[in-house]
């Protein structure tokens, strides 16, 4: 997945701010890069976390995306 918003946020970015855990697993399933930083130096990790999202958390720990 290489389409970027205008932020440079992947849909895997969205998916993760959106709390949407399925949606973001199968983007991850399909080759999205979970460590991939938007241009804010996020990635969506950062995003899942701000948004609150456990269920997205533990699906990008489980792809094992850093989480520093």
């Amino acid at each position: 997945m290489q389409s970027l918003s205008g932020r440079g946020q992947s849909p895997a970015h969205l998916a993760a701010c959106g709390g949407q855990a399925f949606c973001l697993l199968w983007l991850l399933q399909t080759a999205a890069d979970a460590n991939q930083q938007d241009a804010s130096g996020e990635t969506p990790m950062h995003k899942a976390a701000r948004a609150g999202s456990l269920e997205c958390i533990s699906v990008l720990m489980a792809s094992e995306a850093h989480f520093e």
